[in-house]
């Protein structure tokens, strides 16, 4: 069998989907500075490992090197 496998970590991961009332898009997940038990590919996120950020144009060209996105078919 051949394919990708375990693909999580490194980054915390951008949603897709914001909140259309706030305007605020969610990160969840972990990151190389993460504790490793946040690591695991089916842990899901603890609530204080949570963020809520502005979707705004200026936010979204921020750097931050602990923030991806994953592409899924």
């Amino acid at each position: 069998m051949t394919g990708l496998y375990n693909m999580s970590g490194n980054v915390a991961e951008w949603e897709n989907s914001c909140n259309a009332t706030t305007g605020r898009c969610l990160v969840r997940g972990g990151s190389q500075i993460s504790d490793k038990d946040h690591l695991l590919c089916g842990v899901k996120a603890p609530e204080e490992g949570t963020k809520e950020l502005p979707a705004d144009r200026e936010r979204l060209d921020d750097d931050d090197p602990n923030i991806g996105f994953r592409c899924c078919l």
